[in-house]
């Protein structure tokens, strides 16, 4: 869809840098008593080239989107097993432009220690914003409660077509299993939030969190037994990815009934070893036993497929396994 504003005019990166300041937009001095507030990383700018009559190609701004975080700027909260929420803001800065789409991701080192804490008490919240800079208006109908994997990465739960001057937030609760320092942490630190406009190039715009030590002891991270009753985590074991035609299916064994999700990821080229998100198999309920997960069809390359059992103690466990795709 393409759409012109002369009420709300061309927006510049300027502009919304100025008119997130009313949002918190990037990082200021600590106040005098800490307070939660929104702590937010540098907005980014996606470009485009767009073509118009008589003047030929000319560059124009398309969105401008930053990713923040909830917390104290003393770095007393959130603390580690604490609820708190994430957010994600996008801004349509052009006269001519398409809807974009917003999902969040997570540094792959950073991604086995946070997980979505979304439930009737903290539930995903999703902001339209008619001018930027202002409070916003609740968006329920474009608002999804559940995370859906996006096909450029990370994940998605709303958006909506945005005419020039126009914002969408999208704010996701989250608990995070350890303690980060932010960038002193590096990537482990690290979440943003993914912008693919139709035109233009795609851009992540980044923020770095800090979560400190726990007051009292919280739920274990990944692979630590709960307090109390059953401590045993359910680990899988003899993982093995296997082949039915094209189709690929994982097989595991289970020391006892639980819920179980596998994250695909595939490796990037280089000597490093780097991963990127391939693909999600939503969690289901296994019984215990020889059990087989599929996973579907996927391109040459190589892979590993990281496993998460819950049991109903709420014991997790996860485990790995790699393999190829030729």
């Amino acid at each position: 869809m393409t759409t012109t504003s002369a009420r709300r005019g061309v927006l510049t990166a300027a502009a919304i840098a100025t008119a997130g300041a009313a949002l918190a937009l990037g990082p200021s001095a600590p106040p005098a008593s800490a307070a939660p507030e929104w702590i937010d990383g540098a907005a980014n700018n996606t470009g485009g080239i767009v073509f118009t009559p008589f003047v030929g190609a000319r560059y124009q701004l398309l969105t401008g989107q930053f990713a923040g975080y909830r917390g104290e700027r003393d770095a007393t909260s959130p603390r580690v097993g604490d609820v708190f929420y994430i957010r994600g803001f996008v801004a349509v800065v052009a006269t001519v432009s398409e809807a974009p789409i917003m999902s969040f991701v997570f540094d792959q080192a950073f991604a086995p220690d946070v997980q979505f804490a979304i439930s009737a008490a903290t539930p995903v919240v999703c902001l339209f914003h008619e001018e930027i800079g202002d409070a916003g208006t609740p968006d329920p109908a474009n608002c999804s409660q559940t995370p859906q994997p996006a096909g450029s990465g990370g994940w998605f739960f709303g958006g909506r077509e945005l005419e020039p001057g126009q914002a969408f937030e999208v704010q996701v609760p989250v608990r995070v299993s350890a303690v980060k320092k932010g960038i002193a942490t590096g990537a482990a630190a690290q979440f943003g939030v993914h912008v693919d406009p139709a035109l233009g190039s795609p851009m992540i715009a980044t923020q770095y969190v800090f979560v400190a030590p726990a007051l009292t002891p919280p739920p274990g991270p990944p692979g630590t037994p709960a307090a109390g009753g059953d401590t045993v985590a359910p680990r899988p074991a003899a993982l093995r990815v296997g082949a039915q035609g094209r189709v690929r299916t994982l097989n595991l064994r289970l020391p006892e009934a639980a819920r179980v999700g596998v994250r695909v990821e595939r490796r990037l080229p280089g000597a490093r070893a780097r991963w990127r998100l391939a693909r999600v198999v939503r969690p289901a309920a296994l019984a215990a036993g020889a059990r087989s997960v599929r996973i579907g069809r996927l391109p040459a390359g190589a892979y590993r497929a990281v496993v998460r059992a819950q049991d109903a103690a709420g014991n997790v466990a996860t485990a790995r396994v790699t393999f190829a795709v030729r």
